[in-house]
């Protein structure tokens, strides 16, 4: 430390104003990040707390109720089915991609290298709709994927701090859905 305080020392006056102001814009540009940092916290913290009162005042009318409510819906319902719960809504699914690595020539018309790939996974959105909950379905009516889900082969429905994962034995693969409230 008693290097670094010599060396600043040792250095011409208008380099030490350099070195001073670059010090200065890195505080504050450390304090501007720390506050930032600090308000999303509080405003995830904020908007958490709302959706777990939207989520308890929803299923207390329903416990009052005891009935699900009746709404209305955009889509064809089968006999005996009512529309619970509509809400706009972007479906998401993990999608494959590949990273390759290697290299190689071409010797003589013979192709000379390798390389290595690996296959991961990350979210795509497939398309934005409506998500709409029947007593007898999850329906995603969106501008160009349809999906219908029958509530008995809902293996799970896990929210995410903004949608909801969705497991069938249906299909292989879970769907996500972005939400307002994915506690409802």
């Amino acid at each position: 430390m008693q290097d670094l305080i010599n060396l600043f020392y040792s250095l011409p006056d208008s380099d030490r104003r350099i070195v001073l102001g670059l010090f200065g814009l890195a505080v504050l540009l450390f304090i501007v990040q720390a506050v930032r940092s600090y308000w999303a916290r509080e405003k995830a913290k904020v908007r958490a707390h709302l959706m777990r009162k939207e989520a308890e005042s929803f299923f207390r009318d329903l416990e009052l109720r005891k009935k699900l409510p009746a709404v209305s819906v955009d889509i064809v319902l089968k006999e005996g089915e009512v529309g619970i719960f509509q809400e706009p809504s972007i479906l998401y699914e993990t999608r494959a991609y590949r990273i390759y690595g290697g290299g190689g020539t071409r010797i003589r018309g013979i192709y000379v290298g390798g390389g290595a790939s690996e296959s991961h996974q990350r979210l795509r959105q497939i398309d934005q709709g409506k998500l709409i909950l029947t007593s007898q379905r999850l329906v995603f009516d969106g501008q160009s994927e349809n999906r219908a889900t029958n509530l008995k082969d809902v293996i799970s429905a896990s929210p995410w701090s903004d949608a909801v994962e969705v497991s069938s034995s249906k299909r292989q693969k879970s769907q996500i859905y972005a939400v307002g409230n994915p506690i409802i």
